[in-house]
């Protein structure tokens, strides 16, 4: 193949012809130079551009204590207080915890006998918390229209989870055994 030829004009005559060779045997890479894995040809990268590593670097550090200052900011801010809050979380962990144990105590084991101990312990708990919002000055309507549907919803969810029981032959309910069983009882406050 004969190499193709160009007249390149300049500024001043006579033009100037060039010969082009491709593939061109030098080819050209661009990356951004942050992709270099090499520091020292990195930095040297930079330093050509105009880059000033002394601010950069300055720049970093300022950066990590500033960092390092909101932290120690929300810390004492925060303070203690945050640890009661995981105290409490945990105690209520384990109180539900204790409430599953209950509700497998209460079964014979098997799914549709789990479901139904769900349901009453759901119903207890629901009774207990609307006579105490009346005994606190609820409005009574409105507590015993919120247990109606409560209790609806209890019904419309058993009578959608029995096809889904009886489909599955009412095996054992596969659940972990009791996490708290071993764990000394609540300390009073």
């Amino acid at each position: 193949m004969t190499p193709r030829r160009r007249t390149l004009l300049v500024r001043d005559p006579p033009p100037v012809t060039i010969t082009i060779r491709e593939p061109s045997a030098v080819a050209l890479q661009l990356v951004p130079v942050d992709t270099i894995d090499d520091p020292a040809r990195r930095e040297a990268l930079d330093a050509a551009d105009g880059a000033d590593l002394v601010q950069r670097r300055w720049g970093r550090i300022f950066a990590w204590l500033g960092v390092a200052v909101a932290l120690w900011i929300a810390l004492h801010l925060v303070g203690c207080a945050g640890l009661g809050a995981v105290g409490e979380g945990m105690r209520t962990a384990r109180d539900v915890a204790k409430i599953g144990c209950a509700i497998l105590a209460a079964s014979d084991g098997s799914t549709s006998d789990v479901l139904a101990a769900t349901k009453d312990m759901q119903r207890a708990l629901i009774e207990s918390s609307a006579a105490t919002a009346k005994a606190n000055g609820a409005d009574e309507k409105t507590i015993d229209g919120l247990v109606a549907s409560v209790a609806v919803l209890a019904r419309t969810l058993e009578a959608a989870s029995k096809p889904i029981v009886e489909a599955g032959g009412n095996a054992p309910a596969k659940l972990p055994p009791c996490p708290v069983d071993g764990l000394p009882a609540k300390a009073p406050r």
